[in-house]
Formats: structure tokens, sequence, C-alpha cells
């Protein structure tokens, strides 16, 4: 069966999609160092690191981008990366359409089958009550005391017969 939307969380979602779109510069940036400092394809610190420690030996990444003469570059990157998931983004900045569609999903609610089988029953119900005359629509209310809806004919009549006045 098909999901049908509930609610959608509009403002939340915006609120996240911004705090994306602000990232992007640092997106660019971040791949920029991986390549003019480091020239890896892979731009994770897990890349970095195994790359450190294959050009120097070392199996501490720092010492080795110290000895590399990039101790600055990759301090940077580790500081960057803490805050920014390049695993989100395409190397030009854009988010990708698989966190976008995870994004908007996890805004939105979705009926149960039972709310929309429920839901289906009332709607049917409300054309049911369009298609009858307005004053007797007016005259159908819910008896408390019955627990169920009355039609009240005496107030239908008095409705339409004010209304020929």
């Amino acid at each position: 069966m098909t999901k049908h939307v509930k609610h959608f969380k509009e403002h939340p979602y915006q609120v996240a999609m911004r705090q994306l779109e602000k990232q992007k510069s640092e997106v660019i940036l971040l791949h920029q160092m991986y390549d003019i400092h480091f020239g890896i394809e892979v731009h994770t610190i897990e890349a970095l690191n195994t790359w450190l420690k294959q050009k120097t030996g070392f199996d501490n990444p720092v010492l080795s981008a110290d000895t590399l003469g990039k101790k600055t570059a990759y301090d940077t990157i580790v500081m960057m990366s803490a805050s920014v998931k390049l695993d989100k983004f395409n190397s030009d900045g854009t988010i990708k359409k698989s966190v976008l569609k995870a994004l908007k999903e996890s805004y939105t609610t979705y009926y149960t089958d039972d709310e929309y089988k429920y839901l289906q029953k009332v709607l049917k119900v409300v054309d049911a009550m369009n298609t009858i005359h307005k004053y007797d629509g007016m005259s159908i209310n819910f008896n408390i005391l019955e627990n169920r809806f009355i039609y009240r004919k005496e107030m239908a009549n008095s409705y339409k017969a004010y209304s020929r006045r």
C-alpha cells in the first residue's frame, strides 16, 4: 500500500536545509585542501591517515604531517571534518539527493493503514453531507447522551422556514 502523508514539519526541515547549505563553502574548501595539499582521491580522515603513514612510515598521522611540512593543513582538515560530513555532499558542494530524501523523510509523518482507512470513511461521510441541503446538514448533531449523531427534523424545518421569509 502506498504511504499517505499525515504531516510534514516544514519549519524544522527548512532549518536543517539551511544548516546544510551553510556548509557548502566549507565542503568546497575541504575538498580543495585534500587535493592541493595531499593529492589524494578519497577525501576522508582515514584515507589521509593511511596516505601519511605510507608516505613517512610513522604510525602517528600528526607526526607524519609535521614531517612533510603539512601539519597546519592536516590540523585544519581534522578540525573542519569534525563539523562537516563530506559524505553528505558532492565534490562541488551540492547536497546529495539521497541525503535530501532522507532529510525530507525524517520530517514526514505518514498515516498508518488503519488511520488511512478511517480517514477514507470520514471523507465519504463528508462527501455525503455535501450532497444534502445545507439546512439539513446543519440539523445533524451529536447527542452526547445517546453517543450518536441524530437528525433534528424540527430544526431543519425551522431553518428552511426562516430562510423563505
